[in-house]
């Protein structure tokens, strides 16, 4: 993933000239001379914009743009598999107890259980009903505060039985099915055979025949 998200090459786009506003509104009388770009942006609710709206805060695209853009990062959106109904919350204070966990998420629905990872720092709630699940995430996603820390909540994952596991490994082939597994043998797991086999054309001791 960081190697996606790494620029491989150059970004000179940051060092090119901005486009010329009076070219735009046919007004530039400097012709090859202007330092600036002589195109037409790119269509767009940015380039329909206009500096006494923006003043104003009316009608803003930018603004929009923001407002829709900070909406998208606060949504945490559920699975899609709708038996999940456990959050995680990762990165809980030091100290912090199932109570303190209980009294802010108590007021969403019913509770099915609280599992706390307290080496992990975090912690697993789980609601009996999707409905309150997915409310609980919509209201404490990156505002959730346990003792005076932030505490991020994510969905968690879904349980997979040893049922679906043991299928998967079948049809992906890094398995073999269940009832023909290949056990190795090794000499030294019978405790019997440790020192007691005879060499080959040699009579077997009698102390080593058990009794």
């Amino acid at each position: 993933m960081l190697q996606r998200l790494a620029r491989m090459t150059p970004y000179y786009k940051r060092n090119e000239a901005r486009i010329c506003t009076f070219y735009v509104k046919g007004a530039c009388n400097r012709g090859q001379d202007c330092p600036f770009k002589h195109e037409l942006p790119k269509g767009g609710d940015l380039a329909n914009q206009k500096l006494r709206d923006r003043f104003h805060g009316e009608n803003d695209p930018l603004a929009n743009k923001i407002i829709r853009r900070a909406e998208e990062d606060l949504t945490l959106m559920p699975p899609e598999d709708k038996a999940v109904t456990t959050l995680y919350l990762g990165g809980l204070p030091h100290g912090a107890k199932e109570k303190d966990i209980r009294n802010q998420f108590y007021v969403f629905g019913e509770i099915r259980s609280i599992r706390m990872a307290p080496k992990q720092s975090c912690a697993f709630v789980t609601f009996v009903k999707r409905e309150v699940a997915e409310q609980a995430a919509k209201n404490t996603h990156k505002i959730l505060k346990i003792n005076g820390k932030n505490v991020n909540v994510t969905w968690g994952r879904p349980e997979v039985s040893k049922e679906k596991q043991a299928s998967a490994a079948v049809a992906a082939g890094s398995a073999p099915p269940a009832g023909n597994t290949y056990r190795p043998y090794y000499p030294s797991m019978d405790p019997s055979a440790q020192g007691n086999a005879p060499l080959q054309g040699e009579a077997p001791d009698e102390r080593s025949i058990p009794k």
